[in-house]
């Protein structure tokens, strides 16, 4: 498992000292800085079987990085340190072809219906358009839930539900009107 471990140091935020820690700790993909309290940190990712055989490894790195006193020590699992960095994963993502094959249409009518914006997605290059996975289940839901002759906003407003509409309308009808 992979683990993220942040040392520390009683050393001033200089580059100089920030080049020093990299170097030291090059194999384990350091990344340097100053911190707010005005000394250096240092993170450095490590292969381990459980956060304590990652901390023993961690410490045993700690001289190897500088002879400034270690101050902090913390040990993360790498999914834990993606948390609290807020890295959001990336969707599962498909191509037009894939996307087609799901909607059951042509991929030049996913391509036609993408660039007229009824499908969401991204263009990669200047060939290549991906769609979030999610995305197009909810197009395919979409299709096989709509009535015969109905519109896609017709299904909306059909499935927002009356209520709603009603207090939308009502939101409107108090709202100033500006003439």
């Amino acid at each position: 498992m992979e683990y993220n471990i942040r040392l520390e140091y009683q050393l001033a935020p200089t580059e100089e000292n920030g080049n020093l820690l990299v170097s030291a700790l090059e194999e384990f993909s350091p990344a340097a800085g100053p911190t707010d309290a005005g000394t250096m940190d240092v993170w450095i990712t490590v292969q381990a079987s459980d956060a304590r055989q990652a901390a023993a490894t961690g410490l045993a790195l700690t001289r190897q990085a500088a002879d400034a006193p270690l101050i902090g020590f913390e040990v993360l699992s790498t999914a834990e340190f993606d948390r609290r960095q807020w890295v959001t994963p990336l969707p599962e993502l498909v191509g037009s072809d894939e996307a087609a094959e799901m909607l059951r249409m042509s991929r030049q009518a996913v391509v036609k219906k993408f660039t007229a914006g009824g499908l969401p997605g991204r263009r990669v290059g200047e060939r290549t358009i991906v769609f979030a996975r999610r995305d197009i289940e909810h197009a395919v839901e979409d299709l096989n839930t709509r009535r015969p002759g109905e519109t896609i906003v017709e299904q909306s407003l059909r499935r927002v539900g009356d209520e709603t509409l009603a207090s939308i309308k009502e939101r409107r009808a108090r709202a100033p009107h500006s003439d």
